[in-house]
């Protein structure tokens, strides 16, 4: 990714191959610690959404939309947010929510 416009695959913790042909742009976040290193990447623009549980940094809790839980996800809310990533860890979140 980046300046050249190359691909990159991924393989996630289920083990599913994701190919990204470009920068996510709307990033949403289920897992709180990996909100805090977005912002910490300096990606607040692209997180349009996270969960209740995501109170750190303090002004994306305070700014972006809340989806619900970790465990409660509210999937119109999701949906209607458009995003082209959605992060999530299978410790954390529930297999009917993508596994």
């Amino acid at each position: 990714m980046g300046k050249n416009n190359s691909s990159i695959r991924l393989v996630d913790q289920m083990g599913r191959s994701l190919t990204l042909n470009q920068a996510a742009t709307r990033i949403i976040s289920l897992v709180p610690s990996i909100t805090e290193l977005l912002s910490y990447l300096g990606l607040d623009d692209v997180i349009v959404g996270i969960t209740k549980f995501c109170v750190h940094p303090k002004q994306l809790h305070k700014t972006k939309p809340k989806i619900g839980g970790t465990k409660q996800v509210h999937f119109d809310r999701v949906q209607a947010l458009q995003p082209d990533l959605i992060i999530c860890n299978k410790e954390e979140n529930s297999k009917h929510h993508g596994g």
